[in-house]
């Protein structure tokens, strides 16, 4: 069965990824 675009493992990784870095930005 086809995963969604927006449950795909390397999405999830990369947002989260990007999530760390602005976090780490902002302090």
């Amino acid at each position: 069965m086809p995963v969604p675009r927006h449950w795909d493992p390397g999405n999830l990784i990369a947002s989260n990824a990007l999530d760390l870095v602005s976090m780490g930005f902002m302090l």
